[in-house]
């Protein structure tokens, strides 16, 4: 039964096609693909056996954790849209060889939780700077020059990581540098707050792209009239 979990989470994250033959080739990645994984499993518990385990009791222990490993990628959204088969059956087999306890898929979760819980507080952020750019005929909008700008200045910082504490002082700016784009931030996140940021982002984007458009034209205008006056 280990097995066809682990095949179950492989076809689930590959998905299925309108091809019927499609259809079956992705079936029979995905149950070849579980037993290398489940052989692989097997083997490193059996290289690694603890004193005074017995080998069938350490053969039981691995398929349990492959069935709460294959529950835990049943969590998350399918890859099919962004990811060839074979690349996801690659990154699920690296997923099913790191975790060689309980314990360590504890610790992911954690870490999950906490990427999180930051990400919704980063979400909040750029959610208020998103209000401030709409249109004052909208039922939130204040867009205004003051807001604007305010935006402007606090889209950077907002958009960068922040750099843990035990980054020195003097390697910072290396740091800030390598670590710009917003997406490094929200990696491992809940899939909701992964695609609400995300919107927010580019909407926000989107509004000041827009502002800067009309403003343009408005100059444009401006100095129209000044040279034909």
């Amino acid at each position: 039964s280990s097995r066809i979990n682990v095949a179950a989470s492989i076809l689930y994250h590959i998905g299925s096609n309108e091809e019927k033959s499609t259809n079956h080739e992705r079936v029979l990645l995905s149950w070849r693909a579980s037993l290398q994984i489940m052989e692989t499993g097997i083997r490193e518990a059996l290289l690694n056996l603890k004193p005074g385990l017995q080998r069938k009791e350490a053969c039981i222990e691995r398929c349990r954790l492959s069935n709460i490993i294959s529950a835990f990628l049943l969590d998350f959204p399918t890859l099919s849209a962004i990811a060839s088969p074979n690349s996801i059956v690659d990154e699920i087999a690296f997923i099913y060889k790191s975790i060689r306890a309980p314990k360590d898929l504890e610790l992911i979760k954690l870490q999950m939780d906490s990427r999180t819980e930051k990400s919704t507080l980063r979400f909040i952020g750029f959610r208020s700077l998103e209000l401030l750019l709409q249109t004052e005929d909208s039922v939130e909008g204040i867009s205004n020059q003051i807001a604007i700008e305010t935006t402007m200045t606090s889209l950077p910082r907002l958009l960068r990581q922040s750099p843990p504490s035990f980054i020195p002082s003097e390697h910072l700016s290396n740091y800030e540098l390598n670590n710009q784009h917003y997406s490094s931030i929200i990696a491992g996140c809940a899939p909701s707050i992964h695609r609400c940021l995300t919107s927010s982002v580019h909407s926000i984007y989107e509004c000041l792209g827009a502002i800067l458009a009309s403003t343009l034209v408005q100059d444009l205008q401006t100095n129209q009239k000044t040279i034909f006056s």
